[in-house]
């Protein structure tokens, strides 16, 4: 009886032991799942709920494995094999089989067209042919590789592609179709929809210098074709290169063809030379001449084999010595002089040659004048003997600037009514001067009758410090008016010379027949730049003048000088007229005009504006003069005859 319980006892926990455990569970893995090759899956076995360790086995073995990382390995295969997994849980002796399917991975891709490969490449499309679309293949390898391919459009718009690689056109342009295998591996081929070229014509030169570099350019018909470009390429890259964009550069000396290829093939070509340049000119002699005597320079071009040895001879001052295409110099004049030789490449040499002076004995007039209206002007022509003599230079002086001007050339310009004496005198104290006596008398019409002329006296006695824009507009400020400086010798406020100068300029002016507005009689004004500048556009002003000084750290700086705006050419050309006119009259050292956009003043002027800035009050010499009544009515005749002349030419 003992033995019959003991029995149906071992019985029943071996059912209920059996019962618990249960069948084994692989999360991870289910029939038929289809893997790629070469890669790790992570599994997880569980028997009844629990988590259990299991032997693995797979067949065939080759295509699987269970790693030392607790994961079953798929073993890089060629084809597809289909695997049998089996889990085994030792404890309860339970067996899992589990089938899956295992497929090669893709290594490469390859997309083809018409049985050639496009990998990489472009098909071009001719959009005259009316074609719609092309097909176009994948071929993954191995062959055995899973062949599930993705097709993707780079830019559907102007070409969609469907899952089975046709591309559809849709418009003109580039874009790239991309292969995609499963385990990513892809390739890629670019569409381009165009039209055709037909023809195809290049620009280019025949020959280049070593070492140089030069566009080329094709032209292209149809235009819709040209706007595709080309595809430049040499013959020669160690002779002749050339950029993606058809920039050519020469490299040593030979020759090469230059391809252009359009979009649809067709292609143009040109044989280019590229030559050696001359690098080095020298000039190998030199000498001294008379003028009227002629010597031949001798040069050496180097490399010899240069293609372009021929040089050109040029003098930077004909009026010295002159040179022909030979090198033949001859003397002119007096001086020395720069012959340049030059290459066709510019690569040059120069010698400098003297002139020797030929002595002057004797000078006459060949015409004396006795009566000239305001206004006119006339040349004194003097005769030298010998006629080849080269002492010739000649000082010219006025007894009476007033009356009329005499410059270094000999001009003579009448500048008001009265009589004057011409002398003029050689620079050799042994060759006797000459003088002769004109009347100068003025016109019945006045020069200046119905133009208007505004005169700024610069400064105030009244400081300020008010910032206004620098020009309409502008953010740009400056001080709404200056009070100005003081003479370095004399203490003489700089706005009081400005308004005596500037009175005397309008007393020339109007006895010219001008209009005067002047924008301050007083020196208490109180009125700013542009107050000043809008007075004289409203009294329509032909032109506006500020009457000013100049000051510099360098205390023997001198001259008179004037400043117009940068891009006003008009005010620029009267500013030179008035410059010299007013130092012929003053015998002030002439400087320049100067072009600026930092003045108010001329900024807000409407019609043509200058600052005439009429001498340096740091100089010392300068502060006396402008001072003296005498020196600031010459200056003032000075700007007047400037603007006579001026007005009476325009």
């Amino acid at each position: 009886m003992k033995k019959i319980f003991f029995c149906a006892l071992t019985a029943l926990f071996m059912l209920f032991l059996f019962s618990a455990l249960g069948e084994i569970e692989i999360e991870g893995l289910a029939d038929g799942d289809v893997f790629l090759s070469n890669q790790y899956l992570d599994v997880t076995t569980y028997v009844n709920g629990k988590k259990e360790e299991c032997t693995w086995t797979f067949s065939p073995d080759y295509a699987a494995r269970f790693s030392s990382g607790k994961k079953i390995k798929l073993n890089d295969i060629d084809k597809a094999a289909e695997v049998a997994i089996t889990a085994y849980h030792e404890k309860s002796g339970e067996v899992k089989i589990i089938n899956i399917l295992v497929v090669p991975a893709a290594k490469s891709i390859q997309i083809t067209a018409d049985e050639k490969i496009v990998t990489d490449q472009t098909v071009f499309i001719d959009m005259t042919t009316g074609q719609k679309g092309v097909q176009l293949f994948s071929d993954v390898s191995p062959s055995g590789a899973n062949a599930g391919v993705k097709w993707i459009s780079s830019d559907p718009e102007i070409a969609s592609v469907d899952e089975n690689g046709y591309v559809t056109f849709h418009s003109k342009g580039k874009c790239e179709i991309t292969a995609e295998t499963v385990n990513g591996r892809k390739a890629q081929a670019t569409v381009f929809l165009s039209y055709a070229a037909r023809t195809i014509e290049l620009i280019a030169p025949g020959e280049i210098a070593v070492g140089n570099s030069e566009q080329l350019f094709a032209i292209v018909i149809p235009d819709e074709a040209a706007q595709d470009g080309v595809t430049w390429t040499s013959s020669r890259e160690k002779v002749i290169s050339i950029s993606e964009t058809g920039e050519i550069t020469a490299k040593r000396a030979g020759k090469a063809v230059i391809t252009a290829t359009a979009n649809s093939g067709i292609k143009a070509e040109i044989e280019i030379e590229a030559y050696l340049p001359v690098e080095s000119v020298e000039i190998r002699n030199t000498f001294s001449i008379k003028p009227g005597e002629t010597e031949q320079l001798i040069v050496r071009v180097s490399p010899k084999e240069a293609k372009y040895r021929d040089v050109t001879f040029i003098s930077l001052n004909p009026e010295i010595a002159t040179v022909d295409n030979d090198g033949f110099v001859t003397g002119v004049s007096p001086g020395t002089v720069a012959i340049i030789a030059s290459a066709s490449n510019g690569v040059s040499a120069h010698r400098t040659l003297e002139v020797r002076p030929v002595k002057l004995e004797s000078f006459v007039l060949s015409d004396y004048f006795e009566t000239m209206l305001v206004g006119e002007s006339t040349t004194i022509l003097p005769i030298f003997s010998p006629e080849n003599a080269t002492e010739t230079s000649l000082f010219y002086e006025t007894s009476n600037a007033l009356v009329a001007t005499v410059d270094e050339n000999g001009v003579v310009t009448a500048n008001g009514e009265g009589k004057c004496v011409i002398t003029i005198q050689s620079e050799r104290d042994d060759i006797a001067s000459l003088s002769f006596r004109i009347n100068v008398q003025r016109p019945n019409a006045l020069p200046l009758e119905g133009i208007v002329i505004g005169i700024n006296p610069a400064g105030q006695e009244k400081k300020s410090s008010q910032k206004l824009p620098l020009a309409p507009g502008s953010s740009k400020t400056d001080n709404a008016v200056y009070s100005g400086m003081r003479g370095v010798k004399t203490k003489t406020p700089e706005y009081m010379l400005t308004l005596e100068i500037s009175f005397r300029l309008k007393e020339a002016l109007e006895s010219m027949g001008a209009e005067v507005v002047m924008t301050r009689e007083t020196n208490d004004a109180d009125l700013n730049n542009i107050e000043r500048a809008q007075m004289l556009n409203d009294a329509g002003a032909d032109i506006s003048i500020q009457i000013q000084m100049n000051a510099s750290d360098k205390k023997t700086q001198s001259g008179f000088s004037a400043y117009a705006r940068y891009s006003d050419v008009e005010s620029q050309a009267i500013g030179k007229i008035l410059l010299e006119e007013a130092c012929n009259a003053s015998g002030a050292k002439m400087l320049k005009v100067n072009r600026s956009n930092n003045y108010m003043f001329l900024n807000w002027s409407e019609a043509p504006a200058l600052l005439l800035a009429c001498g340096f009050l740091t100089n010392a010499d300068e502060d006396v003069n402008l001072n003296s009544p005498i020196y600031q009515q010459l200056l003032a005749d000075g700007i007047a005859e400037g603007l006579r002349m001026y007005f009476e030419g325009n």
